[in-house]
């Protein structure tokens, strides 16, 4: 696990295969898992469920996480709506969107035509 501080500390050259930028970039959240498990995306790459991002979001006192890198239909909300993934690539047959949030943390999907 690893904290904010570790991701503030990368350097836009870093090498793309250092473990953190790797992660940041590939892991995927799921409801059916509990804790993490390894990816199809390749080793060093896992799935994580409620328990792993709630220590997370607790230990860097973060209250809302916003994500892309996954295929979703715009916006996916998932952990009671902690979580957001969203997917602005219309080229896989979907219709993408942004998320909008306000001062008050609450987001709303807008969808790109």
């Amino acid at each position: 696990s690893f904290k904010i501080e570790d991701i503030e500390k990368l350097k836009p050259e870093l090498d793309p295969e250092n473990p953190i930028l790797m992660q940041l970039l590939w892991n995927d959240p799921n409801d059916h898992v509990e804790k993490y498990r390894s990816s199809f995306r390749g080793p060093g790459i896992y799935i994580f469920g409620r328990e792993v991002f709630e220590k997370f979001v607790e230990e860097n006192g973060v209250k809302l996480v916003v994500r892309a890198h996954e295929p979703v239909h715009g916006v996916s909300a998932m952990f009671e709506g902690r979580l957001y993934t969203v997917f602005t690539c219309r080229f896989y047959g979907i219709k993408p969107a942004v998320l909008e949030v306000d001062e008050d943390l609450n987001p709303e999907a807008v969808f790109i035509d």
